[in-house]
């Protein structure tokens, strides 16, 4: 027990110093070659004590910062508070998950990739946001595993509350994953009710969101394609130059190709053309290969047990396809926005992944182990 508790600090030291060097990085130097503009708005902002803070996400992060700022005193130290508290909040993930040596550290590796690791170390939504879907993981680990949770269910609620205004489409597909897992814990003594419950959930979900977003392509994510596609754009708001959709149906049937396009963050030629982006590159490239596999895996390591876990087969409905689905167009328009969109889902992702992929390797093993 010693040694684990060694163990364990010596790698959560590792990830903390990596995060302090992020903060640096991304003050002093990475605000220098990219859009961090939002930072600088934070740091000016007044305190707001109306209402409209719990509602806005521009107010909440610049009422928030500007509270520090009384505390803290220096620009710098602001910037580190999120870092810290990010890094806080990702260590208390890492510890509910219990995992195996090479996993927490296979984890690790993955939180200090380029661009996830520098956008939650600065005062930008990513890195608050962040923070906590962090506290919502727990929640839905809490959920799945039948423990009792580590947070008060009113932290729990605020914290999905506040995710959802900083990142709505995050805090979204998280609201309806939680609902669901607990439909499906609701104790029908009749399956086929229970079926019929959880089924009911799932369509009226999918077919309101599917309504809604019909709208909302028709009237702003056309336009918005229109523009920052247009050829004579490229240069100037680093837009990419291809007519991605011409009609609202093409959200749905380009999804897969624009999943892709948007997780890679800057493809090779852009890469190719400005070298500083080549570590994002290869950081979507990883991200990518880490999801697929951690998705097989999960699936074969449950079909070689003949159980296929309902908890896992709503976690990737909701928590990874509803993510890659409803964020995926901010990631297409140009390299910037693919990383920093990426940023916001990049650890929900991983997470909830190793989670299963832990959870049904032990298992897994447990029943080998038997039949020797």
């Amino acid at each position: 027990k010693e040694i684990n508790n060694i163990r364990v600090k010596k790698s959560i030291f590792i990830f903390f110093v990596f995060k302090v060097l992020y903060t640096f990085y991304g003050v002093f130097i990475f605000s220098k070659i990219s859009n961090v503009g939002d930072a600088e708005g934070y740091l000016a902002a007044p305190i707001n004590l109306s209402l409209t803070v719990l509602k806005n996400n521009t107010l909440l992060m610049g009422t928030l910062t500007a509270i520090i700022k009384k505390i803290v005193f220096l620009d710098f130290f602001v910037h580190l508070v999120y870092s810290l508290f990010s890094f806080y909040c990702l260590k208390l993930v890492i510890e509910e998950l219990k995992l195996t040596r090479p996993q927490e550290y296979f984890l690790i590796l993955m939180l200090l990739m380029p661009s996830f690791g520098t956008w939650t170390s600065i005062i930008v939504k990513e890195s608050l946001s962040c923070s906590l879907t962090c506290i919502v993981l727990i929640w839905i680990i809490n959920i799945i595993n039948n423990s009792k949770l580590r947070f008060p269910l009113l932290i729990n609620i605020l914290a999905l509350y506040f995710s959802f205004v900083l990142r709505p489409v995050v805090g979204f597909a998280l609201t309806c994953l939680i609902i669901n897992l607990y439909l499906y814990r609701i104790n029908i003594a009749n399956k086929y009710l229970r079926f019929f419950v959880l089924f009911s959930s799932i369509s009226i979900i999918t077919v309101a969101t599917v309504v809604i977003s019909i709208s909302y392509i028709k009237n702003e994510l056309l336009p918005m394609a229109e523009y920052y596609f247009n050829p004579k754009f490229t240069n100037t708001v680093g837009g990419r130059e291809m007519g991605f959709w011409k009609t609202t149906a093409d959200f749905y049937l380009k999804a897969p190709q624009g999943i892709f396009i948007a997780n890679l963050g800057p493809n090779l030629f852009e890469a190719i053309q400005k070298p500083f982006l080549i570590p994002y590159f290869f950081e979507g490239l990883i991200f990518i290969f880490s999801t697929l596999y951690l998705i097989f895996s999960n699936f074969y390591l449950q079909l070689r047990r003949v159980v296929i876990s309902p908890y896992f087969l709503l976690t990737i409905f909701f928590g990874i396809l509803f993510v890659l689905l409803l964020n995926y167009p901010f990631g297409l328009f140009n390299a910037g926005s693919a990383t920093r969109y990426r940023s916001s889902y990049y650890h929900i992702i991983i997470i909830l992944l190793l989670f299963f992929y832990s959870k049904e390797k032990r298992n897994f093993d447990i029943i080998r182990a038997t039949k020797i």
